[in-house]
C-alpha cells in the first residue's frame, strides 16, 4: 500500500467511527442520517440539494480547505499571494480532482488554490448520488461556491434563476439547466446586495419566488470573523432590480455561531427557516405570516453528535435534508491533512401508506402556466383540491370525488401559488403559476 493510499485508508477509518445525531424531538420525523456515497476525500462544502431532490451540488477542494485557512491566517501579513494560494501543500495526492485546473491563475503562480463547483444528479429519490462531475460552472482560477438553483414551475430540468458566490458577491445566471449551460452570462447582483466598494462579503444565497415576478433573497453577511447576519431583500422584477437589504434579528450570532440560512414551507403552508447555529442544525417557525423577521419556537433538528461540526442544511419538498459533516483526525501529525467533510442525507419517515403509494399518484395540470382556469387529471380518485398561497392562507377548496377536477380562478391574482391534491390515504403537492 502507497503512502497516499494509506492515508485514505485512515481518513475511511476515522469517517466510520462519526454520527450526527437526529434530535430527540425529531426521532419520529426522521430515518438515521448517513453519508452519501459519492464523498470524494477532498474538501465537500457548500452543499445544496435541489427542491425535486434529483440534483446535488457543492464547493469543492481537493484536499484540507480548514487547515488551509489556518495557514492563510498566519502567513497573510508576509503579503506573498503565492505562498498563500500557490501551495500545494494541502492538496491530497489520494482525492479526486474531477479534472478541475489548479494551474491556472491571475497571480503568476506556478500553482493556484482552485475551489470550485461540483454536481451530481439521480433518477429518483430513492437512489443515491454515487459520483460527482466538475459542473458547467467551473471556472479556472476563480473561488466560487454558494450554488443555489431557482427550478422553473414544474420542471424537473430547466432553472429560472441560478445563484453563486464569487469573489465575495452573490452572482445570477438566468435560464439555464440543472448543471448551468452559459455561466458566461452571469451577472454580478446590483447594489444594494453587493455594495459597489465591496465592504462586506456574501455567502450562502437562498431564494424562493414567492408570486409572479416577487422574489426572497436570503443570504449571510460577513461581519467580522465568525459573526454572521442573515439577511434578507425582495425584488418584484423577477432579480433585475432589489429593496434595501434588512437584518434577521430573531435569528442572530448572539446565539452563537450561524451560518446556512434555507427556508422551506412545509405541506401545510408553514414557513421554516433552516440553519447551523454552533455547528448544529436548527430550525424556527415563522410566528407571523408574511414577516420574514418574525422567526420563533428555535428547534434543535440534528445534533453534531462525534463529528466536529455540522452544516449546510437544505430540504427537498419531501423535508429529506441534505447537509455537511465536518471531521477531525486528532492523531494526524500532518497540519496539511487533519479535517475533511462531506456530504451526508437524513430521510423523512414515510407511513407505511405513503411508502407503498408515494409514486403510484400523479397529476396532469393544464395549461401551465394557468390563467382564469386550471384543469386538474389525476390518474386516481382524487377527495379533494385546496391551493394556498404563499402566506399559507387556503384561497380555493373544492371537493371532488372524481379523477377531474376543473378549478375557476377568475378571484385569485396572478402569482405563485401551491395546490395540494388530495386522496383518500396521502396527498401530492404542486406549485402552480397564474399570470
Amino acid at each position: 500500500m502507497s503512502k497516499a493510499q494509506d492515508k485514505a485508508s485512515v481518513w475511511d477509518s476515522v469517517k466510520a467511527t462519526v454520527s450526527p445525531k437526529v434530535a430527540s424531538a425529531f426521532v419520529d420525523t426522521f430515518e438515521t442520517p448517513y453519508r452519501q456515497p459519492l464523498w470524494a476525500q477532498g474538501w465537500e462544502d457548500g452543499i445544496q440539494i435541489s427542491r425535486n431532490g434529483l440534483n446535488l451540488y457543492a464547493l469543492y477542494y481537493p484536499g484540507d480547505l480548514l487547515s488551509w485557512t489556518f495557514y492563510f491566517g498566519k502567513y497573510v501579513s508576509t503579503g506573498d499571494f503565492c505562498k498563500l494560494f500557490g501551495t500545494s501543500s494541502f492538496i491530497r495526492p489520494y482525492a479526486k480532482t474531477f479534472g478541475m485546473d489548479m494551474k491556472t491563475n491571475s497571480l503568476g503562480c506556478s500553482n493556484f488554490l482552485n475551489i470550485d463547483i461540483v454536481y451530481a444528479k439521480r433518477k429518483s429519490i430513492t437512489d443515491n448520488f454515487t459520483e460527482w462531475t466538475l459542473s458547467n460552472m467551473a471556472r479556472a482560477g476563480l473561488i466560487e461556491g454558494g450554488p443555489y438553483p431557482l427550478f422553473a414551475n414544474n420542471s424537473a430540468t430547466n432553472v429560472d434563476l441560478f445563484l453563486f458566490t464569487g469573489n465575495s458577491c452573490i452572482w445570477m445566471i438566468r435560464n439555464t439547466l440543472a448543471n448551468p449551460n452559459n455561466i458566461a452570462s452571469a451577472v454580478r447582483l446590483p447594489s444594494p446586495i453587493n455594495p459597489v466598494t465591496n465592504e462586506f462579503e456574501s455567502d450562502n444565497p437562498h431564494l424562493e419566488r414567492l408570486h409572479g415576478d416577487t422574489l426572497l433573497l436570503v443570504y449571510e453577511k460577513y461581519n467580522d470573523g465568525d459573526k454572521r447576519t442573515f439577511m434578507y431583500s425582495h425584488s418584484y422584477n423577477n432579480g433585475y432590480d432589489w429593496s434595501t437589504p434588512t437584518a434577521i434579528t430573531s435569528i442572530n450570532y448572539n446565539k452563537g455561531k450561524i451560518e446556512h440560512p434555507h427556508l422551506f414551507q412545509d405541506k401545510d403552508g408553514d414557513w421554516y427557516m433552516y440553519y447551523s447555529l454552533n455547528c448544529e442544525i436548527y430550525r424556527s417557525k415563522q410566528a407571523i405570516v408574511g414577516n420574514w423577521d418574525s422567526w420563533q419556537n428555535q428547534e434543535l433538528v440534528i445534533a453534531k453528535g462525534n463529528s466536529v461540526c455540522i452544516g449546510e442544511p437544505s430540504l427537498t419538498s419531501d423535508g429529506d435534508i441534505s447537509f455537511a459533516v465536518a471531521y477531525a483526525n486528532s492523531a494526524s501529525k500532518d497540519t496539511t491533512d487533519a479535517y475533511d467533510i462531506d456530504p451526508w442525507y437524513l430521510p423523512k419517515k414515510k407511513s407505511a401508506t405513503e411508502s407503498k403509494i408515494i409514486d403510484s399518484f400523479t397529476c396532469k395540470l393544464f395549461p401551465i402556466p394557468c390563467s382564469n382556469e386550471l384543469q386538474v387529471n389525476s390518474n386516481e380518485q382524487m377527495c379533494s383540491v385546496t391551493i394556498v398561497d404563499v402566506f399559507g392562507q387556503t384561497v380555493l377548496k373544492k371537493d371532488v370525488n372524481s379523477d377531474k377536477a376543473n378549478l375557476q380562478l377568475h378571484d385569485l391574482a396572478n402569482g405563485l401559488y401551491v395546490l395540494n391534491v388530495r386522496y383518500e390515504n396521502t396527498n401530492r403537492i404542486y406549485k402552480i403559476v397564474k399570470q
